[in-house]
């Protein structure tokens, strides 16, 4: 499904969607990972002496700094990503022969008009 709508995307706009995948793959493995810091930090704060926490939890802290820009960064591409495939999709469905359908031009008002947004007249 992802291959046919990165052709239904052609090749300048389906690079946006790859590097909000790899975005989104990144931040899953990273937000996996500050979740099993988690065992290590618990150990030690339950353990005998919990004040050797402190190295874990600065880790874990610094993991979830990490995740959270990443998150971040990763949820502005997708909602481009989003509107860049939507809008593609819809203006090849609409207006088959026009020259640029399929493409966010024709939403940016190269076809006839359709309600362009921000972030679609980004990719223009």
């Amino acid at each position: 499904m992802i291959r046919m709508l990165l052709r239904v995307l052609g090749h300048e706009y389906a690079q946006p969607m790859r590097r909000t995948v790899a975005l989104m793959t990144t931040t899953a493995v990273l937000e996996g990972l500050s979740y099993a810091l988690l065992v290590p930090v618990l150990q030690a704060l339950f353990g005998s002496t919990p004040g050797d926490a402190w190295p874990w939890l600065i880790t874990f802290g610094a993991a979830v700094a990490v995740y959270a820009a990443l998150r971040y960064r990763s949820d502005l591409s997708g909602s481009e990503s989003r509107c860049c495939a939507a809008c593609t999709t819809v203006s090849a469905i609409i207006w088959p022969d026009c020259p640029s359908a399929g493409t966010p031009q024709a939403v940016s008002g190269r076809c006839p008009s359709w309600p362009a947004t921000a972030s679609c007249r980004r990719w223009a």
